[in-house]
C-alpha cells in the first residue's frame, strides 16, 4: 500500500511518499510443514537475516543477510535498514493446547 502526499508551505511544493507493508511469516505452527514445505522457508530466512545484521553490527565484515532467499525478506529489505519504523504483530494464545506453539523457536 502506497502513500502519497503533497503540501504547499510558502509557496514550495513537498512531498512524501510512503508504504505500508503486511507480511505474514508462518512459523511456530505444528502445520507449517506438514502440507507445504515452503511454508516455513519465510521464517527461517527472516531470522537468518536478523542473525547476519547482528553479526554486521558487531562488527563482523564479509556477511550479506539472505534477502533474496524468501520473498517476505525481500519485501522487508527497505525495513531492515534502520530508516524505516517497523511494527511487529505476534498472535499468542493462553490455551494449555497451544502451550508448545507459544514457545516455539
Amino acid at each position: 500500500l502506497d502513500i502519497h502526499q503533497a503540501k504547499t508551505v510558502n509557496g514550495k511544493d513537498y512531498f512524501h511518499t510512503s508504504q505500508i507493508k503486511f507480511v505474514e511469516l508462518t512459523g511456530g505452527s505444528p502445520y507449517a510443514f506438514a502440507g507445504d514445505p515452503s511454508l516455513g522457508k519465510s521464517t527461517y530466512t527472516f531470522s537468518r537475516v536478523v542473525n547476519a545484521l547482528a553479526d554486521l553490527a558487531a562488527g563482523r565484515r564479509g556477511i550479506i543477510p539472505p534477502y533474496r532467499d524468501s520473498m517476505a525478506t525481500r519485501l522487508l529489505q527497505n525495513n531492515f535498514g534502520g530508516c524505516d519504523f517497523s511494527w511487529v504483530v505476534s498472535c499468542l494464545s493462553p490455551a494449555i493446547v497451544h502451550f508448545d506453539n507459544t514457545l516455539a523457536d
